[in-house]
């Protein structure tokens, strides 16, 4: 039988297996032998110094970490310190504050008390002091009189009383009367007859609101029932009235004796 023929070629081939496995039983073996080196220097005292080494130098590194939160740690606590001993120092100021205004409250209680006394206008003050001495000269004198009038009533019979007739004030006018005397004014406006001196007729309330309202009324009007003895208190009157621009006009009454007044009862 013919043997198969040989490609070109393979006559001079060379198979690497044997080789391949040589490398690999050397490289093994250097293998077990640098293991076997290495552990039999890992129980030198070298190694043991690099270990503890690397440990103490961990350790550091975690000491250097507390040592860094620790300094965290102090400076946020000083800065607190700070705070507080500035909020301290604040407390202590507004302390000295208030024992300052304690001290100045005490200081005020202990100082008399001053009171304000409102100013008085002295001129006016002085005239009016004049226009009541006059008036308390007026007031002796008109009782000096009516003294004296009553001593002869009580020897005389009764003067007859003076009764007022309509007439003189104009037409459709309702009037309002008022006596004027030496002592003042007799407002005739309601149930009861209201005095008031002639010093303070200028001044009456109840006389300016009287004035007022007849000022309002367009056929309303003041009948001055002028005395023998009350032409100065008229003029006073009559002054007051017209600067409120209420009517008026004026009736002379004969006698002294009492004012009858009851024809004008049903006057609107």
């Amino acid at each position: 039988m013919a043997k198969p023929k040989r490609k070109r070629g393979d006559e001079h081939a060379v198979s690497l297996f044997p080789f391949l496995s040589i490398l690999a039983c050397v490289i093994g073996t250097l293998t077990l032998m640098i293991t076997g080196l290495a552990l039999s220097q890992m129980d030198s005292p070298a190694v043991a110094a690099a270990l503890d080494l690397e440990q103490i130098e961990a350790e550091l590194q975690l000491k250097q970490r507390d040592v860094e939160q620790l300094r965290n740690d102090v400076t946020a606590s000083e800065q607190s310190a700070g705070r507080t001993h500035r909020d301290l120092q604040s407390a202590r100021a507004q302390l000295a504050e208030l024992a300052r205004e304690i001290d100045r409250l005490i200081e005020r209680n202990q100082q008399p008390v001053e009171v304000e006394v409102p100013k008085v206008d002295a001129a006016a003050h002085q005239q009016r002091m004049d226009a009541l001495r006059k008036e308390l000269q007026r007031l002796k004198a008109r009782r000096d009189q009516l003294l004296a009038d009553i001593k002869k009533l009580a020897e005389t019979p009764p003067e007859a009383e003076v009764q007022i007739r309509p007439g003189g004030t104009g037409v459709d006018l309702a009037p309002t009367f008022v006596e004027c005397t030496a002592e003042g004014i007799v407002m005739y406006n309601a149930a009861e007859p209201a005095h008031v001196s002639r010093a303070d007729v200028a001044g009456n309330p109840a006389f300016i609101a009287l004035v007022d309202r007849i000022a309002e009324q367009p056929k309303s009007t003041i009948v001055f029932l002028l005395r023998s003895d009350g032409l100065a208190t008229y003029r006073v009157a009559r002054r007051v009235a017209q600067q409120h621009f209420a009517r008026n006009g004026k009736l002379p009454v004969l006698g002294k004796g009492r004012l009858d007044l009851s024809l004008f009862e049903d006057t609107p």
